[in-house]
């Protein structure tokens, strides 16, 4: 994957309560684009985060990091 398009910021893991943080100039368009995927994001700026919840399973959420290596790959 290009990492001008997407990159995950050298931050502890401590530091992002939780969330997968992934910065790329094309947050909003990525998030966008997940959505009609089914893959339900947050961003703010050029900040992309994803974030488990209680009622996903692991299948689901290994499922959505490939559906967002598909989306980045189509950039």
């Amino acid at each position: 994957m290009n990492p001008r398009l997407i990159q995950r910021p050298a931050l502890p893991l401590e530091a992002i309560g939780g969330f997968l943080a992934l910065q790329s100039p094309q947050a909003s368009e990525i998030s966008a684009d997940l959505r009609e995927r089914g893959v339900w994001t947050d961003y703010r700026g050029e900040a992309l985060r994803l974030g488990p919840a209680p009622y996903l399973a692991d299948a689901q959420l290994t499922d959505s990091i490939g559906i967002l290596g598909e989306v980045v790959r189509a950039l």
